[in-house]
């Protein structure tokens, strides 16, 4: 239980039930508990907010909002079969020479300072490996482990 005590509608401070309390003019109360009240105080029982837990869906959302490494971490928990399948993307090469896939999403796959969960980056990451969205969730949690 939690009690307040109140000047008017003036939330003054916390007070702690059945305890004794020094009032701002000096006077002391004892034991503080709901529904005392003296001159223009009072103390008054705070109904505390019901909490209500995320959904598993909601969960995971917010957990996935939070999932981020460093590209070492994430090339690790990748491992090296898998990785060289990103590569072959970023590598691959048109009949006359020229590179596939575009200059910024090259320079993203090589220079990238952080990988997170959401990013576009890493969506293109899962079309190009196949992964499943329990795959990536997975791969983030494992990654974030690594201490590289």
């Amino acid at each position: 239980m939690r009690l307040n005590l109140m000047r008017g509608d003036e939330v003054l401070f916390r007070v702690i039930p059945n305890s004794t309390t020094k009032l701002p003019d000096g006077s002391y109360i004892s034991p503080t508990m709901d529904g005392w009240s003296r001159g223009e105080y009072r103390i008054v029982q705070v109904q505390e907010p019901e909490v209500v837990p995320p959904t598993a869906a909601e969960a995971l959302v917010i957990e996935r909002d939070g999932m981020s490494c460093t590209p070492i971490q994430g090339i690790l928990a990748l491992g090296e079969e898998n990785w060289n399948t990103i590569q072959g993307y970023r590598d691959r090469k048109a009949p006359n020479g020229n590179p596939m896939t575009p200059w910024a999403e090259r320079v993203v796959i090589d220079k990238a300072q952080t990988w997170k969960r959401n990013s576009t980056r890493i969506a293109g990451f899962q079309t190009i490996l196949q992964f499943t969205d329990a795959q990536v969730d997975d791969l983030f949690r494992t990654a974030m482990l690594i201490d590289a």
